[in-house]
């Protein structure tokens, strides 16, 4: 027996006028669940991963993930794909348009293809760990901080500051018992560039900015300084920009080389030399300089973040392996004192034991020159949780996803 199949009867896809609503979004959504879409975007993260892996032999990790990785759309120098050193960019989507595409894809897939049911349960787990890592990152990537905190022995602190980040600040004598501090952001601190704020009797110009430097004497020879005068007087010579593949993992130290002029007019007050290393220095170096009588104090140093508590280091120990210069372990005897949250107590950090305190957590990170003191790492991130979370949800997902399938393995073969 036979039958013809006329064309007429072949199912065709239905159109969105003879649909319901539910039916209509499944309709939109289908081209956005492609499993094609879904392995398109996985190889543009390749891409993206691999270049930006290349990149941090020419920048420092944080530039290279703010400009692969936590942006919409990068421009890849063609000199990555081909390894040859020609000028030219593309256009190419950053990490974070190209996660937006997974996340949507993987949402619509679930919408227009996939069944809530028992046998479906380990894939749903799996996919829903994979959607709380990618927004697990989105948090990370607008909430998180690090910094760090340096305590002399002795000493207390209530600020941290961020390396990655430099800032211009000039104090001079404020109302009451407080000096008033002015502060110019990096972005600003571009040569040539002239800075006039209300606050400030005299206007600032850039001479010249060092996104990465070291000081050198002079007299001493192309050396680093040893005594605090020597520090004084250096002057600073450009290095290149700490990349991802320094072996030491260091971080750019700026310098910057500006005038200060009489406000509203060319006429140079005074020439000063700054940098980070000058805040490094024990006691910190700062430039004096005084104007219509009263005393400002000029620096060049890392953001700073002030903080309602202040630690007070009581003790810092830091032990070597017999025989060698290796850190074997740091420990730092510190009073936490809090007053927004009324806290006030003694404890210790070191290694691998942190301090956890308002949401931010303190790691033993590194020591001043000489044991001097202590180098406390910072860090706030509310989304720390998600990718633990995550990890378990794939996990568990993978358990009992295979384990149904050996299940009906199992029963066939019995």
């Amino acid at each position: 027996m036979s039958s013809t199949l006329d064309a007429s009867d072949r199912s065709a896809p239905a159109q969105p006028d003879s649909m319901g609503a539910w039916e209509t979004i499944r309709w939109v959504l289908k081209p956005i669940a492609s499993l094609r879409l879904t392995v398109v975007l996985f190889v543009a993260c390749l891409v993206v991963v691999f270049c930006g892996t290349l990149a941090q032999r020419e920048h420092g990790i944080q530039i290279v993930v703010q400009q692969y990785f936590r942006s919409a759309l990068i421009w890849i120098p063609l000199r990555h794909l081909i390894f040859v050193s020609v000028p030219g960019s593309f256009p190419f989507p950053g990490g974070w348009l190209l996660g937006t595409l997974l996340l949507f894809n993987l949402i619509a897939a679930h919408i227009t293809r996939f069944r809530f049911t028992w046998k479906r349960s380990g894939i749903l787990l799996m996919h829903s760990g994979v959607l709380l890592l990618l927004l697990g990152e989105l948090v990370t990537g607008l909430f998180a901080v690090e910094a760090r905190m340096d305590i002399l022995e002795g000493s207390s602190s209530n600020f941290v500051y961020l390396p990655s980040d430099a800032e211009l600040a000039i104090i001079g004598p404020g109302t009451g018992e407080n000096d008033r501090t002015v502060v110019i952001p990096k972005s600003l601190l571009k040569p040539g560039k002239r800075i006039s704020h209300a606050d400030l009797p005299f206007d600032v110009m850039v001479d010249k900015y060092y996104f990465n430097s070291r000081l050198v004497n002079p007299g001493i020879g192309n050396t680093q300084p040893q005594t605090h005068t020597q520090w004084a007087a250096a002057t600073p010579l450009a290095l290149p920009e700490v990349t991802g593949a320094d072996p030491e993992q260091q971080i750019d130290a700026p310098s910057a080389m500006v005038s200060l002029l009489k406000k509203g007019s060319d006429e140079v007050l005074a020439k000063q030399t700054l940098s980070v290393w000058l805040e490094r220095v024990s006691p910190p170096i700062s430039r004096p300089f005084s104007y219509a009588g009263k005393p400002y104090d000029i620096s060049l140093r890392f953001k700073r973040v002030y903080k309602p508590y202040t630690i007070h280091l009581s003790d810092f120990h830091h032990e070597k392996y017999l025989g060698t210069a290796l850190p074997k372990d740091f420990k730092s005897e510190v009073r936490l004192v809090d007053p927004s949250r009324h806290e006030d107590r003694e404890l210790a950090i070191w290694m691998n034991h942190p301090l956890r305190h308002a949401g931010e957590t303190f790691y033993q990170a590194d020591f001043r020159p000489d044991n001097q003191g202590t180098v406390l790492q910072v860090v706030r991130n509310p989304g720390w949780l998600m990718p633990y979370v995550a990890c378990t949800l794939v996990s568990v997902g993978m358990l009992i996803h295979f384990g149904i399938i050996l299940e009906r393995f199992l029963r066939r073969i019995l």
